[in-house]
């Protein structure tokens, strides 16, 4: 139970702790119990350590003298936590309240229960009926229940609002007339028995009183939208009425005093008592507005797609238009360039020198700023994609030194590349991107720095979740001129740069830190900057979760096994937006006699979850619409799911979220795997063959 300090200051507010049962919360438990024909209503407050009954109609003489339980025995504490809806048909076999005492012990069988709340929204309880035998739930009778629990969440803001407001029937009525809904009630000949203000408000009426006696359905429910004749006898209020069935219909018409209409949402549920029908209550929504807003999302959503489609072909005009830019910029600044190093040995004046460098140097940044545009271009347009193997850090810095070394000999400053001994031999990453990121944060050091060292120390921290994992740190310090401390903010943003200390005199495409940042990001790690004026800078990468190996051990990975046809066969689903990784999963099973599915979303994997029954699920995380987060969790409210095992497949790194996933998820796997990973997990979770 989590102890949400708010929550309970609200809950306590409300002054309902341990008083007495009151007529107004009773009725509503009993209208639901009439109505659903349940043994038992309760409007259940939940504090720290129990839940409190306000109204606990139905429940045996024992218990209902009690006035309460502990959390052991409350599955209203569920609908508090999640702050939705708990729908039990069967709880001897719903994974979350199946162990709860209630169950064994008050023989609590199904449960249908809805927040209640309080303050600024808090939940403080639930509104519920139980059955003490299994029941599937109708659509109609939990609409009912969600309108009592909205009833009993103004019953309780009325309460805290007007406290010396009358007890019992005027309570009553006062929720009643206080509703947002308008609300009537009939007798068995269709003759108004009641009416909230908001009723005749929405009829046109001046007051209820001009509506008490008179036939509802002749008076405003007369007549379709299209003009025709509505008879009483397809009315679905009256059927409700006679065959005590609960209606809730929307897009229907209501009409006022003046002859116009309105289109409704209305639910109507039949009153009985002792079994003899009464009559029925209607609840009514003008739906005028709702409509509206849904044509002008449709709309909306229609302009957007419009603008996506444009967007698109926008965007592939942009890669044409690059790709042209490229070679027809790129074919005459390769003369321009060739032609000035070809002119080097035959230029002997001072001054021709001079200009022949201003020549080679601005055709030199012209192509490197074509180079940065076009790296920017694919990032922004998800056209990168990472290739991690195996890499010798150690053989990287060496060949970044040796890129480098000469320019620093040029300026004169001192290039010191350090690497902590702990390294691991091998980390599996992108090296070209790596190396990139390098380049670009060490020559960027160097271009700001007159005087003293560059220095770039790579060092790796260990994975508590992951003993075969490493966080790969890289750091580039300068005793540079420094950024200004508003300057921090936009240097990693394109065609950026700091304004101070004489940055901007040294020229540059503004792109290197950006294009940094997004390689890092694509490797779900981190970029910083420290800096001080006048004193230097220091830029931090960090990449989590990178795959730490040696030579020998890649040999003797090749020996661990990874055979699926080890496992007895089994319905595998695979999900992943990307195709690719779907494709990657299912070579790895491929011939190895499992029945492989494909789901490319959260909602498409909950939908084949229902109809194939698969014993596994590799779930990606992050998709579009529904995630695997998300997926999971409608997946483990299933009860005919509860054999299926989810197994988390995702590239994140971070921590924190990785240990909430290992905690959501029957198991993890994180990319990039190889097929021994996904062998090791497999073997929890599937027997092996006979003999294997």
């Amino acid at each position: 139970m989590v102890k949400d300090a708010a929550r309970l200051v609200a809950l306590r507010e409300t002054g309902l702790l341990d008083t007495a049962p009151e007529d107004s919360f009773d009725r509503i438990s009993n209208l639901a119990r009439r109505v659903l024909g349940v043994p038992v209503a309760l409007v259940s407050l939940v504090d720290e350590q129990r839940q409190f009954f306000k109204s606990a109609c139905g429940l045996p003489q024992e218990l209902a003298g009690l006035r309460e339980t502990p959390l052991t025995h409350s599955f209203c504490q569920h609908v508090v936590n999640s702050a939705k809806a708990l729908i039990v048909r069967n709880s001897l076999e719903h994974p979350l309240v199946k162990a709860n005492l209630a169950v064994g012990e008050l023989g609590v069988n199904a449960y249908l229960g809805f927040p209640i709340l309080a303050g600024d929204g808090h939940v403080i309880g639930s509104f519920c009926v139980l059955d003490f035998k299994a029941r599937d739930w109708t659509d109609a009778e939990i609409a009912l229940v969600e309108d009592l629990a909205a009833v009993v969440t103004t019953e309780i803001e009325l309460r805290v609002a007007r406290k010396d407001a009358a007890e019992g029937a005027e309570r009553l009525d006062l929720l009643l007339q206080s509703a947002g809904e308008g609300i009537y009630g009939m007798d068995m000949h269709g003759n108004c028995t009641f009416s909230n203000r908001k009723c005749a408000e929405m009829l046109g009426y001046d007051s209820p009183a001009e509506i008490l006696g008179k036939n509802m359905h002749r008076l405003i429910h007369h007549t379709c939208a299209d003009g025709s004749v509505f008879e009483e006898h397809e009315c679905p209020i009256y059927l409700g009425m006679k065959e005590d069935e609960v209606a809730n219909i929307s897009g229907e018409y209501f009409w006022r005093k003046d002859g116009t209409s309105f289109p409704v949402e209305y639910h109507s549920t039949p009153v009985t008592r002792n079994g003899e029908a009464l009559g029925g209550v209607v609840i009514f929504t003008d739906i005028t507005e709702r409509l509206e807003k849904e044509r002008e999302l449709a709309e909306a959503l229609k302009r957007a797609e419009q603008s996506r489609r444009r967007a698109e072909v926008a965007d592939r005009e942009k890669s044409r238009f690059l790709a042209n830019m490229s070679h027809e910029i790129r074919t005459p600044m390769n003369a321009v360039i060739g032609f000035a190093e070809l002119l080097d040995g035959h230029v002997q004046s001072d001054k021709g020198r001079r200009y022949l460098d201003v020549i080679r140097n601005s055709g030199t940044s012209l192509l490197n700023l074509i180079n940065d545009i076009l790296d920017l271009s694919k990032i922004e347009s998800a056209q990168i994609d990472l290739n991690p193997l195996p890499c010798d850090i150690r053989q990287l810095a060496d060949r970044v030194r040796l890129l480098l070394s000469h320019r620093f000999e040029e300026k004169g400053v001192l290039l010191d590349i350090s690497i902590d001994p702990a390294v691991p031999q091998l980390v599996t990453i992108d090296e070209e991107r790596i190396r990139q990121v390098i380049v670009n944060l060490v020559g960027n050091a160097m271009k700001f720095t007159e005087k003293g060292a560059v220095k770039m120390v790579i060092s790796t921290v260990a994975d508590d979740e992951d003993v075969r994992r490493v966080l790969l740190k890289i750091e580039v310090s300068d005793t540079g001129v420094g950024i200004a401390e508003e300057d921090l903010g936009k240097i990693f943003k394109p065609f950026q740069q700091g304004a101070s200390a004489g940055l901007i005199s040294e020229g540059g495409t503004g792109l290197g830190l950006s294009i940094s940042k997004s390689i890092v990001e694509l490797c779900n790690g981190e970029i910083g900057v420290t800096s001080e004026e006048h004193v230097g800078s220091t830029f931090t990468v960090q990449i989590p979760g990178v795959l730490a190996t040696s030579e020998a051990q890649l040999e003797a990975e090749k020996l661990l096994p990874s055979d699926f046809s080890d496992f007895e066969p089994s319905l595998i689903l695979i999900v992943d937006d990307n195709m690719m990784n779907r494709e990657l999963l299912s070579g790895y099973l491929e011939g190895s006699g499992h029945e492989i599915h494909l789901a490319k979303n959260g909602a498409e994997a909950v939908r084949k979850c229902s109809e194939l029954k698969p014993r596994i699920v590799l779930m990606d995380i992050r998709m579009p619409g529904m995630s695997g987060t998300e997926a999971r969790e409608v997946i483990a409210s299933d009860s005919d799911l509860v054999d299926t095992r989810v197994i988390a497949v995702t590239a994140s790194s971070m921590m924190g979220q990785e240990r909430r996933l290992r905690n959501t998820f029957d198991g993890y796997i994180r990319k990039p795997l190889r097929p021994v990973d996904l062998y090791e997990e497999l073997e929890k979770f599937l027997e092996k063959r006979t003999g294997v």
